[in-house]
């Protein structure tokens, strides 16, 4: 995947992320692979030399979601940090 280097750990987390998510015996397969698109999606929009801000801050409201739900919520913390930037 190309990503823009001043992503790149955002980039590695998220992929983290969707890992833990799809592993996760609790959630359904279609919740799984809506949360998947979406963490693709995001990533995508870190290929970019100017991301979409409102689209990402859609994706990852899903996504923060979906991850609290399933008791992710420190590596939901940890992305927010990362990801907070890109909506300024």
């Amino acid at each position: 995947n190309i990503v823009n280097a001043q992503y790149e750990q955002l980039h590695n987390q998220l992929t983290a992320l969707k890992e833990e998510l799809t592993a996760d015996p609790k959630l359904t397969d279609s919740f799984k692979l809506d949360l998947a698109v979406d963490i693709e999606s995001i990533k995508d929009q870190l290929a970019k030399a100017v991301p979409d801000r409102s689209t990402i801050r859609g994706l990852w409201d899903s996504v923060q979601k979906g991850a609290i739900a399933s008791g992710l919520t420190d590596s939901v913390v940890k992305l927010g940090a990362m990801i907070a930037p890109l909506f300024s």
